[in-house]
């Protein structure tokens, strides 16, 4: 506990950042001795890469440790780091919401209206990333395999030309609580290390998850508590569903517009930065 301790700053905050701060560095510190134990197998057998995919894990745990970023900067982060040598095009991080549909995507290099269509995908359904929550281990499909065994995205070939995707279940305590999805140009590493490498990266997002929970409770504990209007809780229910503003101004009968700045003052009233933090304050009021 030392380790941590000395490097914190006299003047850091108060007890209750100071705790969170000591907290999370345990937290990395866990992930990486979990990391090292998935890769006890390979270094037995002397695998090439493991010194490689170590070092990436340890800058990846870095990251987090002197950033602790939103989702949407550590898919970027994923996508033009850590995964960059590999030619990692495109990633995605979704969380499992308690009725079995996909929420809260955060993602890098998709087109929005791609992202879009995700939004009503349920653990149930044929597709990869259902597939990987469900089963809980990794799914790898090139463009053939994508349209050999996933008839929903036939229609959708041309995207996949060339490409690989792989989904990582992101569990914890034994449960898909979501999925990272990566599009890679091009073959992905064959040695028996890159996969456990990919689940390796897995476990750490889950303590970025639970930070970002945390740090939206305590932004509400510590911020303004102003009610919302029933327009504005209707418009964060749909937030929370994944909608864009343009489909909820369709459903509604607003425009786009009064949408936007009435989205802004969600924010401010529930003092958060964006959606994911807006549909996470939203998830807790419903239980």
């Amino acid at each position: 506990m030392s380790r941590y301790i000395v490097r914190m700053s006299p003047g850091r905050g108060t007890l209750s950042t100071q705790a969170s701060y000591i907290s999370w560095q345990l937290r990395v510190r866990m992930c990486e001795v979990s990391v090292s134990q998935g890769f006890e197998g390979a270094v037995a057998s002397h695998d090439s890469q493991v010194p490689l995919y170590l070092d990436l894990v340890s800058q990846l745990n870095e990251y987090l440790e002197l950033k602790r970023p939103s989702l949407d900067d550590l898919v970027h982060f994923l996508t033009v780091r850590t995964l960059q040598p590999w030619n990692a095009e495109r990633i995605f991080i979704s969380r499992i919401d308690r009725d079995g549909v996909f929420r809260d995507f955060s993602f890098f290099g998709f087109p929005i209206d791609d992202a879009a269509q995700w939004k009503e995908v349920h653990i149930t359904d044929r597709v990869p990333m259902a597939d990987a929550a469900r089963s809980a281990t990794i799914v790898v499909a090139d463009e053939d395999r994508l349209t050999a065994a996933y008839k929903a995205l036939v229609n959708f070939h041309d995207q996949w030309v060339g490409r690989i995707i792989v989904d990582v279940p992101i569990i914890k305590g034994g449960v898909s609580i979501g999925v990272m999805g990566i599009v890679f140009t091009g073959k992905i590493p064959s040695d028996e290390s890159f996969l456990p490498f990919l689940r390796s990266l897995a476990t750490c997002i889950v303590f970025a998850m639970d930070d970002t929970r945390r740090k939206v409770a305590l932004k509400r504990t510590l911020g303004p508590k102003n009610e919302l209007t029933d327009r504005q809780k209707k418009i964060l229910e749909m937030m929370a569903q994944g909608l864009t503003n343009a489909v909820m101004a369709s459903r509604l009968g607003f425009s786009e517009s009064l949408i936007r700045q009435e989205t802004v003052k969600i924010y401010r009233n529930l003092n958060v930065n964006n959606r994911q933090e807006a549909s996470a304050v939203y998830e807790e009021q419903q239980q």
